[in-house]
């Protein structure tokens, strides 16, 4: 809600979303009515030991508070992490995650793509299917961090992890978001090794 005080008209304003951020801008709050995503990022020029399990950490805490003041279920879950991976061969890269047409075999590809997507069910206090993709993009771009423009090329890999969207029944109470956090934490590590594994 805001008041706008304008010709001395006092106006009543609803505002449907609110954002928080850090002082160093590293994380980000976004709510509404109908959603809530919590965003921390690094510097990519740095090297960071910030791993998913103080992620999930610092975010129950944001979660509790909120829920605390503003009590609800929730309808959809979801834990995303994207990456970079760089210092890496393009070609021996692609050539152990894909299989190409004999078009594509002659020449290096400057750009690519391997994506995989799965379910499983998993136990959240009720049974839930889970939707876990790996996202492998291949690219060579300037990317923008801090107002500031890094020249990059190597791998940018997307691990999504998320309940389905076709289920909008409002279930998930604070208990079951913690449980889908740790959940979704395993499945990341488990994937994002065999990942490091695979690119080397």
């Amino acid at each position: 809600m805001s008041f706008n005080l304008n010709d001395k008209d006092l106006k009543q304003n609803t505002i449907n979303r609110l954002g928080l951020s850090s002082l160093d801008k590293k994380w980000n709050i976004k709510f509404n009515s109908l959603n809530i995503e919590i965003d921390y990022s690094e510097d990519i020029n740095q090297i960071s030991e910030f791993n998913t399990d103080e992620f999930i950490n610092k975010a129950v805490e944001f979660l509790t508070i909120i829920n605390s003041k503003f009590p609800k279920k929730h309808t959809r879950l979801g834990f995303v992490v994207q990456s970079l991976v760089n210092k890496i061969d393009s070609k021996t890269t692609f050539d152990k995650l894909n299989v190409p047409i004999d078009f594509f075999k002659a020449d290096p590809p400057i750009e690519w793509t391997n994506k995989i997507v799965t379910r499983k069910l998993i136990e959240l206090g009720m049974p839930e299917i889970f939707n876990i993709s790996n996202n492998i993009n291949w690219i060579n771009a300037n990317l923008v961090n801090n107002n500031t423009t890094t020249a990059f090329e190597g791998l940018h890999v997307t691990i999504d992890i998320n309940t389905l969207q076709e289920n909008n029944t409002n279930r998930f109470e604070l208990d079951n978001v913690v449980s889908f956090l740790e959940k979704a934490n395993e499945m990341y590590k488990t994937i994002d090794e065999q990942n490091l594994l695979t690119f080397k």
